[in-house]
């Protein structure tokens, strides 16, 4: 059993871990395009516009990592944990019966009602935490998957959203610099980040939707067809921005 909990410990750890490391990530490549938005300041006005609006796109490229994805990995680890502190609790149980068993072996306790009576406490207690530790390992086992399957779901659905925007603002640059042209060029930009607001919205309702169909049971058909419902690829919005821009 303690090599189990030595593996199991190990997956918390380094879940914890990754979840430090993606909130460095995240912030790292915040920080870069910042440094690029700052530059753009002394530039001309579509090329200032660009560096600013690109530098909000990493703003919200961090939010979908240190936000979605880290705290999906966190709330995992923690579904994790419940097993190991149940697997610990049951050791403790066990031990403390076998402390209590050898007391009641010798002859000057064999008529000790209250550690008998303790002990028979003990024994119940045992019982119905090892029968329930399968169902219970089982339970949180697929929450706690499925939590970060969702979360790097969403993370996935954002990120997508993000670039597919990203690169039509980077795309639509004029190649030459006039007033007129520039003018064009904000105010495009302007119509594409109010759809990138529009759509990650979706993104992350698609994903609380689901989370409140597994809350309630829902069976596998359900989950499938919100799957397909909420499933945000790159051909929906290469088409949604090819027909609106």
């Amino acid at each position: 059993m303690s090599n189990k909990r030595d593996y199991l410990n190990e997956y918390i750890i380094l879940q914890k871990e990754l979840a430090a490391s993606i909130d460095i990530f995240s912030k790292k490549t915040c920080k870069a395009a910042q440094a690029i938005q700052r530059w753009g300041t002394g530039e001309k006005n579509d090329i200032k516009t660009l560096t600013s609006t690109i530098y909000e796109i990493f703003a919200k490229i961090e939010d979908a990592f240190s936000i979605g994805y880290k705290q999906g990995i966190e709330r995992s680890a923690n579904r994790f944990y419940e097993i190991y502190e149940e697997v610990d609790s049951i050791n403790k149980i066990s031990k403390k019966k076998e402390r209590n068993g050898k007391k009641l072996n010798k002859i000057s306790n064999l008529n000790r009602i209250d550690l008998r009576k303790a002990n028979d406490k003990l024994i119940l207690q045992y019982k119905e935490k090892t029968g329930n530790i399968e169902r219970k390992k089982r339970e949180m086992l697929k929450h706690g998957l499925i939590e970060q399957f969702d979360a790097l779901k969403e993370t996935i659905n954002r990120l997508n959203v993000l670039c597919i925007y990203g690169k039509a603002i980077i795309n639509n640059l004029p190649e030459d610099y006039s007033i007129e042209t520039s003018a064009k060029y904000i105010e495009k930009n302007e119509k594409i980040m109010k759809k990138v607001y529009e759509d990650l919205t979706k993104c992350v309702d698609g994903n609380t939707k689901e989370k409140s169909s597994e809350k309630n049971n829902s069976n596998n058909n359900n989950n499938n067809n919100n799957n397909n419902n909420n499933n945000y690829d790159n051909n929906n919005y290469s088409n949604n921005y090819n027909n609106n821009y």
